[in-house]
């Protein structure tokens, strides 16, 4: 290619004064790898941060050298964040609860003001949040995947929200430690979760956050602003700008090979970690699980013996289980080495997800999904299969997003 025809690429980010981010941020940032193909990158900062960040900001800007990683790197004035006097922590777990139309207000006006500086000479922009830290293969993998169809307006990154929408009965307290900032549904914004993604090997999605995306300039011209009148504020200027791009008939695709760390207020991934998807992506071993719910008639030891651990979900609602013999029964039970009995609860689960009032049949199927989501949070070599019915093995669930290895190959494919 010849250095006429290569491509300039602008990345933006609003900045609001995060200090536990600025490092893993500008570490992206002197990491990052560029596309063959591309002239140069510049830097477009959007200052929407606090007069006693600026001395920070100067010291990291020097510290990374990100001079020498940019041709030009341009700081442009915005507005502070939202209740800008409340404390990091205070921020975090209320704003978007007392006062999301604000936020989604301040947000547009900074986006606007960094896109429309970052599309002026430059052929695709690079937008990103500051609290979202992409791997340093992200522009190249999101490049990559974005020139190779002229259909696609934008490649995501994923990442993990930060508990915006509370558990519910269908998305649990351990499935929401799954949820990203992405929504499959193409209607209204339905927050998905990353095992949507590996159960159907989903890429064209509805929306997507701005905290990790690469697409055209000219798709950024046609889809500002994304504030003002006229302008829905309860969707947010991220809704608001993948509706636009795909209303110029452009889809929006998610690139599994960019799995970005999302950091809270001390600097911590939330939702599952990088360190926890590197060890399955490394795994070599396999630990086959079943979970089941108690039933007194199940051969229990040809259940252990076909299975490396066995969790038996008791119900202890029933009154049966106050007998003497069925806590006799539990104790030879919890006699078999790889056999672990978890103790629940129907109306407790019922009560705690908005009172829930269906089938008893699907409660308890949603018990032995959340003891499953609790494994596969932590293990990383699990192969788990639950039995909706513990008498009838053949009504069994093998989910393709409960076998590691269908989530190692969702993450490392090309």
């Amino acid at each position: 290619m010849n250095l006429e025809n290569k491509l300039s690429c602008g990345v933006m980010v609003v900045m609001i004064g995060r200090e536990s981010c600025i490092d893993p941020l500008f570490q992206y940032f002197k990491d990052v790898e560029i596309p063959e193909g591309f002239k140069h990158l510049n830097l477009y900062v959007v200052k929407a941060w606090n007069p006693e960040f600026d001395l920070i900001f100067q010291t990291k800007l020097k510290e990374y050298k990100l001079k020498n990683k940019f041709k030009k790197i341009k700081i442009i004035e915005g507005t502070c964040k939202v209740n800008n006097h409340f404390t990091w922590e205070d921020w975090e777990n209320s704003v978007r609860t007392l006062s999301p139309y604000q936020k989604h207000e301040s947000t547009a006006y900074n986006l606007d003001l960094g896109i429309a500086k970052a599309i002026e000479g430059n052929d695709v922009v690079h937008i990103l949040d500051d609290d979202t830290i992409p791997p340093p293969n992200a522009l190249n993998d999101l490049w990559n995947l974005l020139s190779s169809n002229d259909s696609y307006g934008i490649t995501s990154g994923f990442y993990f929200d930060k508990g915006w929408v509370p558990p519910n009965f269908q998305n649990g307290e351990q499935e929401s430690n799954r949820k990203l900032v992405v929504s499959i549904n193409k209607n209204k914004w339905k927050t998905s979760v990353l095992d949507d993604f590996v159960n159907t090997n989903k890429k064209d999605v509805g929306f997507v956050g701005n905290g990790c995306m690469l697409t055209h300039s000219y798709l950024l011209e046609n889809s500002i602003p994304l504030k003002g009148d006229g302008i829905a504020k309860q969707e947010g200027p991220d809704q608001t700008l993948c509706k636009r791009i795909r209303k110029q008939n452009k889809k929006i695709i998610m690139v599994p090979t960019v799995f970005c760390k999302h950091l809270d207020e001390k600097g911590n991934e939330v939702g599952l970690t990088s360190d926890y998807f590197n060890k399955v992506i490394n795994s070599t071993t396999t630990t086959k699980i079943a979970i089941t719910s108690y039933e007194r008639m199940l051969n229990y030891d040809t259940l252990a013996s076909e299975f490396d651990k066995v969790y038996v979900v008791i119900n202890t609602d029933n009154s049966f289980n106050t007998k003497s013999y069925f806590k006799k029964h539990i104790h030879m039970l919890n006699k078999i080495p790889n056999i672990k009995t978890v103790e629940s609860s129907i109306s407790q689960y019922r009560s705690l997800y908005t009172h829930y009032k269906g089938h008893v049949n699907n409660v308890k199927y949603r018990i032995l999904f959340e003891k499953a989501n609790e494994i596969i949070n932590t293990a990383t070599d699990y192969d788990i299969t639950i039995f909706k019915s513990p008498t009838q093995p053949f009504n069994s669930l093998k989910i393709p997003s409960l076998n590691h290895q269908n989530l190692k190959k969702y993450l490392t494919q090309n």
